[in-house]
C-alpha cells in the first residue's frame, strides 16, 4: 500500500479535540473544543463524507450526550466554525453532522465501503486524533495493522473504562477488532481498508477478554444514520495468504476449554472493590492513589474476575492431551471442559504443571476430534508470525482471532537459567494465553505464555509488543515428565551456587548452596566479589549479567577480596535449584 496514497485520502479526517487551540492543520481536518471539565480527555475524530460538509462520527468522541440540533464549535481551515448535529442512531451510537461554510476546495470526502467482506488477516489502518494528534500537529495518526477478529461486544458486557474510572464507550453490538494503534483521540475516526476507503469507525470500545482496539462496522452505521445511499460496493479484501492458510490449519489443533475456578475472585469474598471516580478538585496525591486502585481493579476484571474459557494447543489427539498456560489455572482451576459448537463438551483434567515455563497438560476423557499440530523449529529474528486461538468472547465459540509482528528477540530470561524465552512484538492478551504462535508456513513455532499475575511473569503487560512465546523444542523437551504426572514448581538456576549481599557497589557472598561449582571451589562466605571474567561487580543483578551467556561447564574466572588479601578462583558453571 502506498503510504502518500493513504495520506491523500484521509484528508477528510475530522479531529474533535479536546480543549484545542486554533492550530495549523491540513485541508479538511477539523477541531472541536470539548468542555473545560473534559480536559483529561483527547476529544475524538470524524469523517467528512460529502463536500457539502457532511460528517459522521461516534458519540464517545463528542462533547456531552450529543442530540439532534445541537450545535458544536469546529476548527476547520484553521477557522473557529459550526457544526449541527443533523441526528443520532439508536443502534451504533453514531451521529451525523453538518459543517457550516466549510471550504468548497481542498477538502476530499473519504469513500464509504461495505465492511461485510472483511476478514480475519485483512490489512487496515486506523487514522484520526490519536492522543491529540491533529489538533496539536495538524496531522491524522496512522497505524497499521490487520482485522484480529471479528465478533459482538455482549450486550451485558461490563462496561470498559479509561482513566479515573471515565466510560469509554457504551456500544454494544458488532464490531471490527484490529492490532493497529487505537488511542484516545481515535474515537470516531477511519479504520481503513488497503484503497484508503473508510470500513468502519473506530470505538474505544473492547471485550474485556481481548483489551484489543475494536471499530463499528460501516455498514452498520450507514443504516442506523439512513445514508444507504454513501455506501460503496464490498471488494475482496486483501489477506496475506500465507497466515490465513495458517491459521486454519492451526485451528485444526486447538480448542477451547473452560475450567471450574472454586476460587476464583468472583466466587469469593477477597474480590477488590470498584473505586470511586476522581473528581477534577482532588489533590494530585489523591488522583494518583485512585489510578493504582483503578489499575489493580481492571487486572482482576480481566484476568481473574472474567470467567472466561482458554485457549489450548493439541499434543495428542488420540490419547486426549492438549497443553496450555499455567497462567490459565488461575482460581485453582483443576477440571473442565472442552468446548464444541454443538453443545457436547468432554471432560478433562490438569495431569501437572511445569510452574517455570508457564505450562500445564491437560488430558481428556476421550479422542479429541482434532488433529496433531505440525511443529516447527525455533525461529529468527525479524521472523513474520502471528498468534492464533480461539476467541474466548462470549458468543464467539468456533471463530478465531490472529494478530501479526515479527520475532522481536531471542535468548529472554527471567531468571538466570539454560532456558529462554523467544519474544514477539505481536499483540497478546489474557484471551490469547495458551494460543499458539505459527510462522509464514502455518506451523507452530511455539506458544504464549507468561501474561499472569504472579511473580516475573506480571512484568509484561497485555497487548504491549512485548509477548513471551515458550517454543516449540521447549515444549517437547517438557513433555515426557509431564505425561508422567510430574510437576515442576521451581526452575534450575544457572550460576555459581553463591548467595549475595549488595551494599554500597559491594557484593559479598552470604551463603554457598551444596552441590554447585561454588561449593567445589575455593569460595567461602563473606569474600567480595570483585570481578567475574573481569567485569567488575557492583550489585546481585551484575553477577547475572555477567553469567548471561555462559552455559553448563563452562569455568569462569572469581576476583575476590578475602580480609585484606585478593585472590582469583576458578568456577565451574553448574545448574542447580536455590533453597
Amino acid at each position: 500500500m502506498r503510504l502518500g496514497a493513504t495520506i491523500a485520502r484521509i484528508i477528510g479526517c475530522v479531529s474533535l479535540a479536546a480543549w484545542a487551540a486554533a492550530m495549523q492543520q491540513p485541508t479538511g481536518v477539523l477541531a472541536v473544543p470539548t468542555a473545560k471539565k473534559e480536559q483529561e480527555a483527547c476529544g475524538g475524530s470524524a469523517i467528512l463524507i460529502s463536500a457539502d460538509g457532511q460528517a459522521i462520527t461516534l458519540a464517545e468522541a463528542l462533547p456531552g450526550d450529543p442530540k439532534a440540533g445541537d450545535r458544536i464549535e469546529v476548527i476547520a481551515g484553521g477557522k473557529r466554525r459550526q457544526a449541527e448535529v443533523l441526528r443520532r442512531g439508536t443502534m451504533t451510537t453514531a451521529v451525523l453532522l453538518r459543517i457550516d461554510g466549510l471550504p468548497s476546495s481542498g477538502c476530499t470526502p473519504i469513500v464509504l465501503a461495505d465492511s461485510r467482506a472483511l476478514a480475519v488477516g485483512t490489512e487496515v489502518w486506523t487514522a484520526g486524533n490519536a492522543t491529540g494528534a491533529i489538533e496539536h500537529d495538524g496531522i491524522s495518526a496512522l497505524s497499521r495493522g490487520i482485522v484480529s477478529a471479528l465478533y459482538d461486544i455482549p450486550m451485558d458486557a461490563a462496561p470498559v473504562r479509561g482513566r479515573m474510572g471515565r466510560i469509554l464507550s457504551t456500544y454494544r453490538g458488532p464490531v471490527i477488532e484490529t492490532d493497529a494503534g487505537i488511542n484516545d483521540g481515535s474515537q470516531g475516526g477511519a479504520l481503513l481498508d488497503a484503497d484508503g476507503r473508510c470500513v468502519a469507525l473506530v470505538s474505544l470500545g473492547q471485550a474485556r477478554e481481548r483489551r484489543l482496539g475494536t471499530a463499528i462496522p460501516v455498514h452498520l452505521v450507514v443504516s442506523d444514520l439512513a445514508l444507504e445511499h454513501a455506501l460503496s460496493s464490498p471488494r475482496e479484501p486483501r489477506v496475506e495468504p500465507a497466515f490465513a492458510a495458517g491459521a486454519a490449519q492451526a485451528m485444526r489443533s486447538m480448542a477451547q476449554i473452560y475450567f471450574e475456578r472454586p476460587h476464583g475472585l468472583g466466587n469469593t469474598d477477597e474480590a477488590i472493590p470498584r473505586p470511586p471516580r476522581a473528581v477534577a478538585e482532588a489533590p494530585v496525591y489523591e488522583r494518583d492513589r485512585l489510578q493504582r486502585w483503578w489499575n489493580i481493579y481492571y487486572q482482576q476484571q480481566q484476568m481473574f474476575y472474567t470467567d472466561q474459557s482458554v485457549c489450548a494447543i493439541v499434543v495428542d489427539a488420540k490419547a486426549g492431551l492438549l497443553m496450555t498456560a499455567r497462567s490459565n489455572l488461575h482460581g485453582d482451576a483443576e477440571r473442565g471442559r472442552l468446548l464444541s459448537a454443538s453443545g457436547d463438551g468432554i471432560a478433562c483434567s490438569v495431569i501437572a504443571v511445569n510452574k517455570p515455563l508457564d505450562l500445564a497438560l491437560i488430558k481428556a476423557d476421550g479422542p479429541l476430534p482434532l488433529e496433531d499440530p505440525a511443529f516447527a523449529a525455533r525461529p529468527s529474528v525479524g521472523d513474520q508470525v502471528a498468534v492464533v486461538g480461539p476467541l474466548t468472547v462470549p458468543g464467539a465459540l468456533g471463530r478465531h482471532g490472529m494478530t501479526r509482528g515479527v520475532v522481536s528477540a531471542l535468548g529472554r530470561h527471567l531468571v538466570q537459567c539454560s532456558h529462554t524465552w523467544v519474544q514477539i512484538d505481536a499483540r497478546a492478551n489474557y484471551g490469547s494465553l495458551g494460543a499458539a504462535v505459527i510462522d509464514a508456513s502455518g506451523q507452530i513455532v511455539g506458544m504464549t505464555v507468561m501474561l499472569g499475575p504472579d511473580g516475573p511473569q506480571s512484568q509484561w503487560l497485555i497487548n504491549s509488543g512485548v509477548t513471551m512465546v515458550l517454543d516449540a523444542a521447549a515444549i517437547s523437551r517438557a513433555l515426557p515428565k509431564l505425561i508422567a504426572g510430574t510437576s515442576t514448581d521451581a526452575q534450575a538456576r544457572l550460576g555459581l551456587g553463591v548467595s549475595l549481599k549488595a551494599t554500597d557497589g559491594t557484593v559479598s557472598i552470604v551463603g554457598i548452596i551444596p552441590g554447585t561449582g561454588a561449593a567445589a571451589s575455593d569460595l567461602k562466605t563473606g569474600d567480595v566479589i570483585e570481578r567475574i571474567d573481569g567485569v567488575a561487580m557492583a550489585s546481585g543483578q551484575g553477577t547475572q549479567r555477567a553469567l548471561l551467556r555462559h552455559e553448563p561447564g563452562d569455568r569462569v574466572q572469581v576476583d575476590i577480596v578475602r580480609g585484606d588479601q585478593k585472590h582469583t578462583i576458578e568456577v565451574e558453571i553448574m545448574e542447580f535449584v536455590a533453597p
